[in-house]
Formats: C-alpha cells, structure tokens, sequence
C-alpha cells in the first residue's frame, strides 16, 4: 500500500517525505524504501510508539517539516479522478 501514496506525492511534485509507522512496520519500509534514491526521492523516518491520531504526525514530524509547506497522506488513501495529475501538479 505504500508505493500508490507515494506516487500521489511524486505527481504532487513532492520528493522529500517523513514516512511515519509503528515500531514494529518501521524497520521493514526502511529496508523496502532505503533513503529513496533509487526512485528520486528522498526518505526519512519516525516511529510513533503508540497509535495516538493523526495529529501527531505533525508533532513527530516538527523538526522534519520545519517552516515548510506540509501534506499528509496515509497509507490506506486511494485518489483517484478526471484531472488529478494536473490538479496535484499545480498544488
């Protein structure tokens, strides 16, 4: 499920992403994922240690996301529709 919301941020224009996961996921997208070169992107990684909503990605993430522009995007999320490269390209 990771590489469609991955793709959506690829279109998006968007290569330089914080992938967020349980402890236990966490190891297995780094070593799937590596630092995201090999399809010209750029990962890092944060655990969150208990399933405490959405919100706190954007606390893990504070020091990841600094004074920049920010999307969230799960995992689970499916985008779809006439027109959503052009619109994800101009965003």
């Amino acid at each position: 499920m990771i590489y469609y919301p991955l793709s959506v941020l690829m279109l998006a224009g968007i290569t330089e992403v914080l992938i967020i996961s349980t402890p236990h996921d966490l190891p297995r997208f780094k070593d799937l994922l590596g630092d995201g070169n090999t399809i010209g992107m750029k990962f890092s990684y944060k655990e969150q240690p208990s399933p405490d909503g959405l919100a706190q990605a954007f606390i893990l993430g504070e020091e990841f996301i600094g004074d920049d522009d920010v999307c969230l995007v799960l995992g689970d999320n499916i985008f779809y529709g006439h027109g959503l490269t052009k619109l994800l390209a101009s965003s």
